[in-house]
């Protein structure tokens, strides 16, 4: 008598499939002049809360998130790099903490300067094919 289930391989089927489902999107709405959950909220304003959630949150800071999660803005604030490479370098990251959410197909960054702040726009093309766009100000 064996200790492991025994198979017949021939009674075994593996289906595949090419369709592959999104996950559902649906999430806690956060009030963030608050800090505190209103209810649920999906689809646009899911993804809306995603994209100013990765921008405010620090990567690497909170144990709770993955090592995917949030960005590396702070690294740049202060730091006296040229106009030039900041500009290069912002998008480029804003991007990197937004691509890897599944329901995101790419994210298109416009970086403006005014004065000692940054303006960003970033508009998110979704896998469903809309177009979501948020706009965020910091310090640089």
């Amino acid at each position: 008598m064996a200790l492991t289930p025994q198979y017949d391989d021939e009674l075994l089927v593996v289906v595949e499939s090419d369709v592959v489902e999104p996950e559902p999107s649906k999430t806690w709405e956060l009030d963030f002049s608050t800090g505190r959950v209103r209810g649920f909220i999906d689809e646009e304003k899911a993804i809306r809360q995603f994209v100013l959630k990765a921008l405010m949150t620090e990567r690497y800071k909170y144990v709770i998130y993955s090592d995917n999660y949030g960005n590396e803005l702070k690294t740049l604030i202060g730091s006296g790099m040229s106009r030039a490479l900041l500009a290069s370098e912002i998008p480029r990251m804003i991007q990197d903490a937004i691509e890897y959410d599944d329901r995101i197909e790419s994210a298109l960054v416009n970086l403006e300067f005014e004065g000692d702040k940054a303006f960003v726009t970033v508009t998110v093309e979704t896998i469903k094919g809309e177009t979501v766009t948020e706009e965020v100000g910091f310090n640089v």
